[in-house]
């Protein structure tokens, strides 16, 4: 179960907060780009603080760790 929280996590924001939008020039469709669209940008800022803690900075600590006690 554990393990397949985080990557659902990860992709959560793909899930709900990207939308298509059209690019437009007078009228005319250029193209379709798919965008993000926070609700604030606390929220925003909340999600990359908490995808910086399990991607980066709890995995450097775990490794540190069993580094450090294995080394002794």
């Amino acid at each position: 179960m554990p393990n397949e929280l985080i990557p659902n996590l990860n992709c959560l924001n793909l899930q709900l907060l990207q939308v298509v939008e059209a690019v437009m020039f007078q009228r005319v469709v250029l193209y379709e780009a798919c965008i993000e669209k926070w609700p604030s940008w606390k929220a925003r800022l909340f999600y990359a603080v908490c995808l910086l803690l399990l991607q980066s900075v709890i995995p450097t600590l775990v490794v540190a760790t069993v580094g450090d006690s294995t080394a002794n």
